[in-house]
């Protein structure tokens, strides 16, 4: 890095030069840092999330093990501003998302429960503290394009689309379809509460209690739209969600979309979609006097709420 860095510089001195990490060996990372004197501009980690699937519950899984996460990205923005103080260096997690083998060896390319409800609730959990914290200053998913069936095996844990396959899309797919329709420009200040569970197996910084639900609260330049991107990493629970918009003189429009796989298995469902109804439903939102809003929060569901105010 010592000689390839000048030399970039040297003759693109524009360039901005990212450096590989891994999310756990701090003190590998600490001491790449402290070789190159903090000569770059990106710390790219690959920060997966490789629990067992079937060692932990659904909950643990999609909540719990995002919170081990966030502990590591945290150490790792640590380490950066104690070797590059009075600079800013972006740190963007360079391939990301639950990453678990299949029960019998298989890769994670071929575990559906990555690329299913299972993968999707972690992604979009993981999704709101990332942009509601400023944890990363962004996020590469791998991957894009993917044959949907190799050699008679599902190889769906990661794909968005499928080559061989163009008239279907993913679950995976329909989260970041819905997340860039329903995120704003400027993050809203929450406040409120929500259920938690405990877990007998993970623990981060001697924490077992871990919240279910994730929120995610963003508005338009103008102040004219408010939305919403809520979690329910409970499995089983329906949960009622209430909110109330301070400062509004009026609720004018509201609309509704829940993510979710509201076919009979969904922790064996494969990711491939084939028809949206059963993964995308509309919600029913119930608008109050005092500017609120309630919704039903169903299980293993992202809801995606826009709400049209009259002023905020």
């Amino acid at each position: 890095l010592n000689r390839i860095i000048p030399a970039i510089r040297k003759r693109q001195s524009n360039s901005l030069v990212a450096v590989a990490a891994p999310n756990k060996n701090y003190r590998w990372t600490q001491r790449m840092l402290d070789l190159i004197e903090g000569n770059f501009d990106i710390l790219m980690p690959h920060i997966y999330a490789g629990l067992p699937v079937w060692k932990y519950t659904f909950e643990e899984i999609t909540s719990a093990q995002n919170f081990k996460i966030f502990s590591r990205i945290i150490k790792l923005k640590n380490l950066v501003a104690r070797y590059n103080k009075g600079k800013r260096v972006l740190i963007i997690d360079g391939e990301w998302g639950l990453n678990s083998p299949g029960e019998n060896g298989e890769k994670p390319l071929f575990n559906p429960r990555n690329g299913n409800i299972e993968g999707v609730i972690h992604r979009a959990y993981r999704l709101i503290y990332y942009i509601r914290h400023n944890l990363v200053d962004g996020a590469i998913g791998w991957n894009m394009l993917n044959v949907s069936m190799r050699h008679s095996r599902p190889s769906q844990g990661f794909s968005l689309l499928y080559t061989d396959a163009p008239s279907k899309t993913s679950l995976l797919y329909w989260l970041y379809y819905m997340f860039r329709r329903y995120v704003g420009k400027y993050v809203v200040k929450i406040d409120g509460r929500t259920p938690f569970f405990v877990s007998h197996k993970l623990k981060v910084e001697k924490i077992d209690k871990f919240p279910l639900t994730a929120l995610l609260a963003t508005y338009t330049p103008d102040s004219s739209t408010l939305f919403i991107v809520l979690t329910n990493s409970s499995y089983n629970d329906t949960l009622v969600g209430r909110l109330r918009i301070v400062g509004t003189k009026k609720i004018n429009e509201t609309r509704g979309v829940i993510l979710s796989d509201f076919r009979k298995t969904p922790l064996d469902s494969l990711p491939v979609i084939q028809d949206t109804t059963k993964v995308l439903r509309q919600l029913p939102v119930k608008v109050f006097p005092d500017s609120g809003v309630e919704i039903q929060v169903l299980p293993h569901s992202v809801t995606f709420l826009r709400v049209k105010v009259g002023s905020l």
